[in-house]
């Protein structure tokens, strides 16, 4: 598809940020508390999601992995939507 992973650098000083939604470990750990655009480190949400790409195993097995995470962010923005 063309997707890849972006470095925070790529947005920092150049788009305002609202709320900033992060899904790995690593990122959660280098990226700043507060962007320009925030107004609070509450609009900074931490969803620990495993990296589907780091599965292991038959086709099937990886492709369900990445299943797994697409239905876990699914349910996690419903919930945030809802409860924004």
């Amino acid at each position: 598809s063309g997707q890849h992973p972006k470095d925070i650098a790529t947005y920092l000083g150049k788009t305002f940020v609202h709320y900033l939604l992060i899904v790995c470990s690593k990122a959660n750990d280098t990226c700043p508390r507060i962007w320009p655009g925030m107004a609070v480190e509450e609009n900074r949400i931490y969803w620990p999601i495993e990296d589907p790409a780091a599965t292991e195993g038959s086709e099937e097995e990886r492709l369900e992995a990445f299943r797994r995470v697409r239905d876990e962010l699914q349910a996690n923005l419903a919930d945030w939507i809802e409860k924004a």
